[in-house]
This record gives C-alpha cells, sequence and structure tokens, in this order.
C-alpha cells in the first residue's frame, strides 16, 4: 500500500505547498505532522482535513470502510496541499513618504503631512477561505513572506483610509491622544472587513503619529523664529534675521512664514514678490533678504 508522510517545511518558511503525490491512489495513506491541515483535490472536488491519518477514498467516503481490490478506482486525478495552521503573521506596517497622510497643523493654520507606524498580529481561522482571497493564482506553493506582505498592503490600505478621515480638520496634538482608541477603532473595522476571510486581527497597534519629518524640522525652526531666538550655527557664516535663517535652514515654503506674520491670506501675492538674484548661485531670494538662502551670498554688499 502507497504512503505520503507530509512534515512541516519550517526550514523552507512555506505556509502552503503542493505535495508530491503522482500515481497516488483511493487507499494511498497519507500521514501528516500534528498542526498539518491537507486539501485533497479529486476530480476538482476539495475536501479538508486536519486527520493526522486517513486514505483518499476514505477521506471522500467518510464512514465507509469499504476496501478496494488493489486500491484503484477511476479518479482522473488527485492533488494534495498541504497547509501548516501554525502560522500566525505578526509584523510592522507604516505610512511615510508618498503615503504619509494628510493632515492639519492648526497651530500655523496650514495644511500639512503626518507619519504613522505600529504593528500587527493575524492569525489565520480557515485557511480555505483564505486561499481563494489570496490573488496568488494556481502557486503551487506559498511562503509566510508572501502572506506576510499580501496582509501588510491590504492592511495599510484600510488604515490609511480610516486614519486619513480622522486627521481631516483635526489638530494632530489631539489624535496622538486617541492612539489606544483609533488603534481598537481599526482593529474592528479589520475584523469586520476580514470576518468572511477566514482571518481574526488578533491585536492592531498605532505607535507613532507625528507629523513628517521635514514639516516637523520646519515647525522647530520656525517656532525659534517666532520666539525671536537667534539660531545657531544654521550657516556657517554671516548674522541673519530670524526669518531668514528659518529659510535657509527648513527651506519652507512661503506660506509658513507668512503664517508667523499672521499674513496667511495673502500668501498667493507674497509669492509673486519681485526677486533678488544672487550674484554668487543664480538663487532667486526675496527682496529685503540679506543672505542668499542657497549658498549664504551676501546680498547686500557694500
Amino acid at each position: 500500500m502507497e504512503k505520503i508522510v507530509i512534515k512541516k517545511r519550517v526550514g523552507e518558511e512555506l505556509a502552503y505547498w503542493k505535495v508530491a503525490c503522482d500515481g497516488a491512489y483511493p487507499n494511498t495513506v497519507v500521514e501528516t505532522d500534528v498542526g498539518i491541515t491537507v486539501i485533497v483535490k479529486v476530480d476538482g472536488e476539495n475536501k479538508i482535513t486536519t486527520q493526522n491519518k486517513f486514505t483518499i477514498n476514505g477521506l471522500l467516503n467518510p464512514g465507509h470502510n469499504t476496501k478496494l481490490m488493489g486500491g484503484k478506482k477511476p479518479y482522473k486525478s488527485i492533488e494534495i496541499f498541504a497547509i501548516d495552521m501554525s502560522s500566525e503573521f505578526k509584523s510592522e506596517w507604516g505610512l511615510a513618504g508618498h503615503s504619509a497622510l494628510p493632515c492639519y497643523d492648526a497651530e500655523y493654520g496650514v495644511e500639512a503631512k503626518a507619519v504613522c507606524f505600529g504593528e500587527f498580529f493575524y492569525k489565520i481561522d480557515d485557511f480555505f477561505s483564505f486561499l481563494r482571497w489570496l490573488p496568488l493564482g494556481e502557486k503551487d506553493a506559498i511562503s509566510r513572506d508572501d502572506i506576510r506582505e499580501f496582509l501588510r498592503a491590504q492592511t495599510t490600505g484600510i488604515v490609511k483610509s480610516h486614519l486619513t478621515s480622522v486627521l481631516a480638520n483635526k489638530d494632530i496634538k489631539v489624535c496622538q491622544s486617541k492612539l489606544v482608541e483609533i488603534s481598537q477603532d481599526v482593529k474592528e473595522e479589520l475584523n469586520r472587513l476580514f470576518d468572511a476571510r477566514g482571518l481574526t486581527v488578533q491585536s492592531f497597534n498605532v505607535f507613532t503619529l507625528d507629523y513628517e519629518p521635514a514639516h516637523k524640522a520646519n515647525r522647530e525652526v520656525l517656532n525659534v523664529a517666532k520666539m525671536g531666538v537667534k539660531v545657531n550655527s544654521v550657516v556657517n557664516e554671516g548674522k541673519r534675521d530670524d526669518i531668514s535663517v528659518a529659510k535657509a535652514k527648513s527651506e519652507v515654503d512661503i506660506n509658513y512664514i507668512n503664517a508667523i506674520n499672521g499674513n496667511t491670506a495673502n500668501s498667493s501675492e507674497k509669492k509673486e514678490d519681485a526677486k533678488v538674484r544672487c550674484p554668487r548661485c543664480g538663487e532667486a531670494n526675496s527682496v529685503g533678504t540679506n543672505y542668499c538662502y542657497k549658498c549664504g551670498e551676501a546680498l547686500n554688499k557694500k
């Protein structure tokens, strides 16, 4: 009697794989390691089992012990797939760069961007339902990394949509104080959406929600300038007025500068102001600026 033994393939990090079973017959005995779920496809019909030992015919006809002569029956095709049901998927997720979230800087009254990071932990309860969801075609093997990346992509898209609505026209500092509440809301939303996918979100956490680095740097410099404190070591020569220092340091948008002066309403007009070309590098600088924003060359030489 033919026998097929299926063992976990931990070294290969596989979560789902096709088992070599050419020439398998209905009375072929299949033995598996504990924790392995088996999908047997016979003539296009799927049977899934967690039994550690069975015959193919016994799986197709449970409760019947009809012994087949020679172990043969006219099945056209038999395929066996193994699933490591011990697979649990923990991973980090993040929204930054081109995926940064639109938000609002209440202090300066301008639109900004925020970065957000955290982690999730999924358990696959029904791998068969999950496999029908995966856009992996007829692949004969799926690694844990394949699944982890798929879950990260699905999760990130949903989280981005949720957090964008949370941050809309709200002060980011208010949202920062509600990370536990936001995490719970996202977890509930994910479980609701994945209920029919064979997945359970065991935990979902938002660890960091803050302005993107460029905007955060702008705010720090502008806060210093706003307080009238001279910023040192921004450039290697010359003294600048506070606003010029802020500009040279962070290359901030003119809106931010206007926000300090209370002229946000006139930002579009300010952008059209006459420019002074730097004699050294050719950079266009605003009228009244003492030093070039780009190279630091003095613009009002005497």
